[in-house]
């Protein structure tokens, strides 16, 4: 059975609403093209959480991507893959990591930053009406 074609994203996400749209429609997860290096795009949330917390999959394209190195030399968007965190860390470097920001997501944290967000939101919500419509209603 032969391969899909990747996708070809467009790095200056032009249009972005379209880009989903056509994404989700060939499935939930098909082969994409971004700079020049395949990935795959995940667009089925249940799809995406297993394959985020399977540990049959890698998070640090270091360890198991053999031309890492030199791909990142020259790859335009080598930050989104390049980053050494949290998220790309594995057990006890994972755990250590994890257990300095844990403070920040506690549930009394979350309970005090509460009031803090709703302000933000309903400020952005108010700006947001304030703007007057696009001529022909579709998205900006």
């Amino acid at each position: 059975m032969s391969q899909p074609l990747p996708f070809v994203i467009d790095p200056a996400g032009a249009d972005r609403q379209a880009e989903y749209r056509a994404l989700r429609a060939r499935g939930p997860a098909t082969p994409v093209d971004v700079l020049g290096l395949r990935a795959w795009a995940v667009s089925d949330p249940a799809l995406l959480k297993t394959l985020l917390t399977s540990p049959d999959v890698s998070k640090n394209g270091r360890a198991h991507y053999p031309d890492f190195q030199r791909t990142i030399r020259t790859w335009p968007l080598a930050l989104w893959i390049e980053v050494q965190s949290m998220l790309t860390a594995y057990g006890a470097d994972h755990r250590r990591l994890r257990r300095m920001v844990a403070p920040a997501f506690s549930a009394r944290r979350i309970a005090e930053l509460k009031p803090t967000i709703e302000a933000m939101v309903a400020g952005l919500m108010d700006d947001l009406a304030a703007v007057p419509p696009r001529p022909g209603g579709g998205p900006a």
